[in-house]
């Protein structure tokens, strides 16, 4: 490739004019796109514990602003604590909250609701997550094209710019995992600084505070990593990088995990245990499927026109209870095990043990090839968006696979523990896999990088880079 740099170094004035790009299209595209909508459900959530934090000092939901909430440790700490600052920061940003608390989502209207600080604030969170998609890119590939075309096609997704305003988590674990996945390979290709495994605890701890899952991807990481390791026979700096990974991360989340273990009451452990019972229930609705249904869902769940096709070709009873409705395996499979209509039925006050114990273990097979299934229905990020990711990235897989580039593997190693994941124990939704924008958009740049240089494009387009952007090359000694 073309275009390259020094291997393994990015300039600050690259790195600048990348974060300079961002921020201005971001902005454009927010600006364009109009105000936020209206906080319902899990974004109203959120709100209702930032408005704890922030009116009583206590973590949890604010149903009326008169009267204060229970402590409640359901959901992790991080987003709701940014939320709560900003409502500190931005009185008019607080007040318009608090109404929205008070009158629900339908009195919305009565309510002066400014989200300028939320805008500009995770605006320039989904700026680190572009920016760090352009230096993950440029990282492997030394190519400023490479690492352009990345930061374009992650911008393509629409996902970025439309978690500016909304009230959700992905807001802060976007740029988080972005970071992450950056000092993961800088720790694996330069060995010699030792700052890499240290910011890398820091931004798994920060993520495992954001979100509970990303707990399991520490310890599924841990362990792919140890497995390593030993099977490679790795040096002792590879042993002590690691090592200092896991006590980073521990030292960012224990603060939290021992305060809510010393502080939950017995009822806040079984409601939280109840949530997650329900979300499994959900789940292991479709290991009802048929065998038949298990192959349609294969062309069922393709984003877009895989419905209708599976309509076209295949006869109801294989393909009805595969979507969101009344029928389908989501909700009356699962409705039906929390009615007990069903014999042997399970309910959310189920312990999730006895859950995991009764249908899954007893059914391996069956729960890994719904899982499969399930799988194939996340992966696909923003439809087509995805579909062309996924061409992009087997290609890209397959030939890292064949020279044993470790550092592209490992790049797409955390969003598919997170793929497989969600596949195993949620109803494995394309909002839950939006990590894998870094590993797809990297994947295409380098095919689309490809094209152009056999055409010759690529050379044209370095040498306009280099003559409107002359202040950013190194001088001469």
């Amino acid at each position: 490739m073309n275009a390259t740099v020094s291997p393994f170094r990015i300039r600050f004035k690259d790195l600048s004019l990348a974060g300079a790009v961002s921020l201005f299209s971001l902005s454009v595209w927010v600006v364009v796109a109009g105000p936020p909508i209206v906080p319902t459900a899990d974004a109203l959530g959120y709100i209702q514990y930032a408005a704890g934090i922030s009116e009583y000092g206590t973590f949890g939901k604010l149903q009326d602003s008169s009267v204060a909430p229970n402590t409640m440790y359901r959901i992790a700490p991080l987003y709701p604590a940014f939320l709560s600052l900003l409502m500190q920061i931005d009185d008019s940003f607080r007040q318009g909250l608090i109404c929205l608390i008070d009158n629900g989502p339908d009195g919305a209207a009565s309510c002066n609701l400014d989200f300028k600080a939320l805008l500009i604030a995770q605006t320039l969170f989904m700026t680190i997550f572009l920016v760090s998609v352009w230096a993950i890119t440029l990282v492997l590939t030394r190519c400023r094209l490479d690492a352009w075309i990345a930061m374009a096609v992650a911008l393509a997704s629409e996902i970025p710019a439309n978690y500016c305003g909304l009230f959700l988590t992905e807001s802060i674990t976007l740029p988080l995992f972005g970071l992450l996945s950056l000092f993961l390979i800088l720790s694996v290709l330069r060995k010699q600084e030792r700052r890499w495994p240290i910011l890398g605890g820091i931004a798994m701890g920060l993520l495992a505070l954001s979100k509970p899952t990303f707990l399991y991807l520490f310890i599924f990481l841990m362990v792919t990593g140890v497995a390593y390791l030993a099977f490679t026979r790795a040096q002792r700096t590879a042993r002590i990088r690691t090592l200092v990974f896991a006590i980073v991360f521990a030292v960012v989340i224990a603060p939290w995990y021992a305060h809510t273990t010393l502080n939950s009451s017995t009822s806040e452990i079984q409601s939280t245990e109840n949530y997650a019972a329900t979300a499994l229930i959900h789940r292991l609705g479709y290991n009802q499927m048929s065998l038949t249904e298990w192959g349609v869902s294969f062309i069922y769940w393709i984003p877009d026109f895989g419905d209708n096709i599976a309509k076209l070709l295949f006869a109801p009873a294989s393909y009805e209870k595969l979507g969101w409705d009344e029928d389908g395996y989501y909700l009356s499979a699962a409705l039906g095990r929390f009615t007990g209509t069903e014999e042997g039925s399970i309910s959310p006050q189920s312990r999730v043990s006895d859950i995991v114990r009764l249908e899954i273990l007893a059914n391996p097979v069956k729960h890994f090839a719904v899982s499969v299934a399930l799988a194939w229905r996340g992966m696909f990020v923003n439809k087509y968006w995805g579909i062309v990711g996924w061409i992009a990235a087997f290609i890209v897989l397959w030939r890292a696979a064949r020279k044993r580039d470790e550092t592209v593997m490992l790049l797409f190693l955390p969003a598919c523990i997170m793929i497989a994941f969600h596949a195993a124990i949620s109803v494995s939704i394309p909002r839950y896999n939006m990590l894998l924008i870094p590993a797809l958009s990297f994947a295409v740049a380098v095919i689309v990088t490809e094209r152009l240089e056999k055409r010759g494009i690529a050379q044209w387009l370095e040498r306009t880079y280099k003559k409107y952007f002359r202040f950013l090359e190194p001088k001469a000694p």
